[in-house]
C-alpha cells in the first residue's frame, strides 16, 4: 500500500501531549484552536503512532474513508 493510500487520525482519547508534533519528521501535525490536525504532508511513517502514550493516533486506510486533514 502507497504511503497515499494510508493517513494516521488522532482520536478523542488524544490529551494533547505533543509528542505527536514533535516526533513528525514532516512537521504535518499542526495545533489549531486546541485540536490537532494531521494534514496531507504526512507520509504515514507512524512516528507519531509509536511515540502517543493515549494510543490516540489510529491508522486509516483509503479503504476505510479518510480526508487530509483529520481534526481531533
Amino acid at each position: 500500500m502507497k504511503a497515499d493510500e494510508i493517513r494516521l487520525h488522532i482520536d478523542s482519547s488524544c490529551f494533547r501531549c505533543g509528542f505527536c508534533v514533535q516526533m513528525c519528521p514532516m512537521q504535518a501535525i499542526s495545533v489549531k484552536a486546541g485540536s490537532f490536525f494531521i494534514g496531507s504532508a504526512c507520509i504515514a511513517c507512524h512516528a507519531c503512532l509509536e511515540i502517543c502514550p493515549a494510543g490516540a493516533v489510529t491508522r486509516k486506510d483509503s479503504s476505510d474513508g479518510f480526508s487530509s486533514d483529520n481534526p481531533l
